[in-house]
């Protein structure tokens, strides 16, 4: 099954590490980083290939269409590369706990993460109100780990709560 981006990451598994070189040496980079990845026994897409594009493209789409039936919103906050692993496996538990649905885009290389997490907006208040409990345990759980309130997007309204 494809998504309107025209990807079936889905039959791939729960992630996707999507990478680009640029610059001097770059081929030689993309040389390096597919022998180390494929040495992990990851599932890699040919050098140049076409889906390169549309996966280009998926991620910059990754919070979603705009929809009506949900509310969703979507964290900006950064950790320590070294606990990028254990934030993840934190927000899967705190979706779960709080019964929301959640997705995680990254910019790995730097620690820096976007968690989306929504809820159908059928589900009323009660909802509407885990959500908010998620997006602050997310914060919290990110400050624990050493990390920040936001990596690039800066605070906002929601978070000026959180600067002290």
């Amino acid at each position: 099954m494809k998504s309107p981006h025209g990807s079936r990451l889905a039959v791939r598994g729960g992630a996707l590490l999507l990478l680009q070189t640029d610059g001097f040496g770059a081929d030689q980079e993309a040389v390096v980083i597919r022998q180390v990845l494929s040495g992990v026994g990851g599932a890699l897409s040919e050098v140049g290939a076409g889906e390169a594009a549309d996966l280009i493209e998926l991620r910059r789409h990754s919070r979603g269409d705009a929809v009506d039936h949900e509310y969703r919103v979507g964290e900006d906050v950064a950790v320590p590369k070294s606990r990028l692993v254990d934030y993840i496996e934190a927000l899967e538990g705190i979706a779960k706990r709080q019964e929301v649905h959640l997705k995680v885009v990254a910019h790995a290389g730097d620690g820096n993460l976007h968690p989306t997490f929504w809820v159908s907006r059928a589900d009323g208040p009660a909802a509407l109100e885990r959500l908010g409990v998620a997006l602050d345990e997310s914060v919290r759980v990110a400050l624990e780990f050493g990390g920040t309130i936001t990596g690039e997007h800066g605070v906002g309204q929601y978070k000026l709560r959180w600067l002290p």
